[in-house]
């Protein structure tokens, strides 16, 4: 475990140092990918410590989605997910992951673990609400063209659920992509 070797003082230093914000700097010129090395050599520095390496993982999910590498980023919010479980900003990395990968059910049930986290008397974020919406609304356009596409297809008596949901899924994903006011890319 290298963190424990690190004498407390330059631990401590080492540990300030990273878990700064990402200089504004690098935003206008997109260097995420510099990012994403930094946070990268902390987990690999300390990936046993449940509070610190969630931060980095974090983080690491905030650069690759903005490098829109939404695999990525679902893995690190996963990961950050697994290390700090009762972390509301785990979850809602994950649910905005999620929804940018079109996993409208992951999405959701992220977002409703953020909710249960936060309790009754907090709110989410106005944009963690705002992805909740849009994914829950998905999931009803999927089904009820599931619905649609199911009584299209009276003559099949044997098509599998999955392959209803695939077909309504391409046709929501157009719809989507045409007006979605959530896309990180605008």
């Amino acid at each position: 475990f290298i963190c424990a070797g690190i004498s407390g003082f330059i631990r401590s230093l080492f540990m300030r140092h990273m878990l700064r914000p990402i200089p504004s700097s690098l935003y206008p010129t997109q260097e995420f990918q510099m990012a994403v090395d930094k946070y990268s050599a902390a987990i690999w520095l300390c990936p046993d410590e449940p509070d610190v390496s969630s931060q980095f993982y974090l983080s690491r999910t905030s650069a690759c989605l903005a490098m829109a590498d939404y695999t990525e980023a679902s893995k690190d919010s996963e990961r950050a997910v697994n290390l700090s479980p009762s972390d509301p900003n785990c979850h809602a990395s994950l649910g905005r992951a999620k929804y940018l990968l079109e996993d409208y059910e992951g999405a959701v049930a992220a977002y409703r673990e953020v909710q249960r986290l936060v309790g009754p008397e907090a709110n989410m974020s106005a944009l963690d609400a705002a992805y909740l919406d849009e994914a829950s609304r998905a999931l009803e356009l999927i089904a009820e063209d599931a619905v649609e596409d199911a009584g299209d297809l009276e003559g099949d008596e044997h098509i599998e659920r999955n392959e209803v949901a695939e077909l309504a899924a391409a046709k929501f994903r157009e719809r989507a992509v045409k007006a979605s006011p959530l896309d990180p890319a605008r």
